[in-house]
């Protein structure tokens, strides 16, 4: 009998210690809710909810200086384009000739052998002293 008195004894000690320790959790998780809500309060002002000036909104769209042009944003119709200059012949040492197995529109492998379009790439290596 002495053994389960011991027993008990040492799980209302627990219980009383686990008791005690929800009740510091619950008053600080409590404090720390009204912290998080000051905080949320405080985040959530502006210039119409509070004495702050207009420029000190968050997330407040920027106003353009310029004026608005009628023109589409970049390059327009008849435009220089800017390329980088091809290599002369004699510099390059190799050139690859691909040409696709498959359309890319509808991945059928019969269709014209003339190209629709050319491209021309380059690779430079550069030496290291």
């Amino acid at each position: 009998m002495n053994i389960l008195e011991e027993r008990v004894s040492k799980l209302e000690e627990q219980l009383t210690q686990a008791l005690q320790e929800n009740q510091q959790l619950r008053q600080e998780n409590q404090q720390l809710k009204l912290r998080v809500e000051e905080l949320e309060e405080k985040l959530n002002t502006n210039s119409s909810n509070s004495s702050k000036p207009p420029s000190q909104d968050p997330y407040r769209k920027k106003r353009s200086k310029r004026t608005p042009s009628k023109r589409k944003q970049g390059g327009q119709p008849g435009r220089k384009g800017a390329f980088r200059k091809t290599f002369p012949k004699k510099e390059v040492t190799e050139v690859l000739e691909i040409n696709p197995t498959k359309c890319p529109e509808c991945k059928e492998s019969n269709f014209k052998e003339s190209p629709v379009r050319t491209e021309v790439r380059q690779v430079a290596d550069l030496l290291s002293n």
